[in-house]
């Protein structure tokens, strides 16, 4: 499963379509969407041309350098698990230069049976002879709860009938 998180960075694609309107966006919009649907068809050839040659991708700790150990990686996981899909949203995207971009933003890897694993990731995107590249990726894995009741168990202690009677004043 790790393996396919170095794809983690397709999520981009998705959800960078709904945010800011500058022509450049545009752009990135569209490679970003290219990369989704590339992955998701299991291109690895074109998931290959998205990335830069000297592109690094970071996960928790774990650091592949060079777009041919990066896709090496990615090959090896859509031939492990054939029904393999991404998704994901764009939390934030913001022009370092024309040319640079840093994108943040929420995966989610995974496909048949398998619960989707979700991480966190900031890329760096880079343009270079006028075509988007992604040139460095890092991720973790996003802390998610099993259930609604383990995200609010901490809380629990507030539940009951709370009573501030002071200075003549009684609120419940």
């Amino acid at each position: 499963m790790s393996n396919m998180k170095s794809v983690v960075l397709a999520t981009l694609m998705i959800a960078f379509a709904a945010s800011g309107a500058r022509a450049d966006e545009a752009a990135l919009r569209s490679f970003l969407a290219g990369y989704v649907e590339a992955f998701n068809k299991h291109d690895v050839e074109a998931v290959a041309a998205m990335w830069s040659e000297d592109a690094t991708h970071t996960e928790t700790g774990s650091v592949t350098e060079g777009r041919d150990a990066i896709l090496a990686d990615i090959a090896a996981a859509l031939k492990e698990k054939p029904q393999t899909r991404l998704a994901g949203r764009v939390d934030n995207v913001r022009f370092i230069k024309p040319d640079v971009a840093q994108i943040e933003g929420q995966t989610s890897v995974g496909g048949g049976d398998e619960t989707p694993s979700q991480s966190n990731f900031v890329a760096i995107v880079v343009e270079e002879d006028g075509k988007w590249l992604i040139h460095s990726i890092e991720e973790w894995s996003a802390p998610t709860p099993q259930t609604s009741y383990d995200a609010l168990k901490d809380l629990e202690f507030l539940v009951g009938r709370w009573v501030d009677a002071g200075d003549a004043q009684s609120a419940a």
